[in-house]
């Protein structure tokens, strides 16, 4: 958890909870490209506009000493707002990349945060909005190392089920937090 960043979102008037809604980062698209969020500045939705803060690594920001969860029946309780930030971003990424990411991109992308936390990776959107999501929760939630490799790797396989190429992990995420229609439509 990152104090800083914390005051910095209540000076702006984010309420931070500890079991309501957090704020969530703002995917970027500027004359149709979307902007990855690579280096340490990270664009945060606050009242409805783009942010930007300055997160702290991945590394860095690993604090506690949490038991790495099962999740063998899905997040607990106490982790659903570390799913619901992760499974948000690839469902952001869906809505404005083109070709839209299918399910073997969604489990890759967690699979190398999870091997690789601070890495930064050009030409990869999702991986960095997946990766900047994960430090903006981080920064307003502790959360252990393990916790934090559990959650993805339960993610990875869920999205890595089925169809290779296929969308069913990504058309649920979209439809489930931007009630968009599957990924076919497009």
């Amino acid at each position: 958890m990152d104090a800083r960043v914390v005051d910095e979102l209540r000076r702006l008037g984010v309420t931070i909870g500890a079991d309501g809604p957090l704020p969530h980062v703002a995917v970027l698209v500027v004359a149709g490209q979307v902007l990855a969020p690579v280096g340490p500045e990270v664009p945060v939705a606050v009242h409805g506009r783009p942010v930007l803060l300055r997160l702290r690594s991945l590394t860095a920001l690993c604090a506690g000493a949490g038991r790495a969860p099962s999740f063998q029946d899905g997040p607990t309780r106490e982790h659903a707002r570390l799913f619901a930030a992760l499974e948000f971003a690839v469902a952001s990424c869906a809505d404005v990349l083109r070709p839209p990411p299918d399910d073997a991109d969604a489990a890759r992308a967690y699979r190398r945060l999870r091997r690789q936390p601070d890495h930064l990776v050009l030409g990869d959107p999702l991986f960095a909005y997946v990766q900047a999501s994960a430090r903006l929760y981080l920064s307003l939630v502790e959360t252990s190392r393990a916790e934090l490799d559990a959650a993805l790797a339960h993610l990875a396989r869920e999205a890595a089920r089925g169809d290779p190429r296929g969308c069913r992990y990504v058309d649920r995420a979209r439809e489930l937090f931007l009630g968009a229609s599957p990924s076919a439509g497009l």
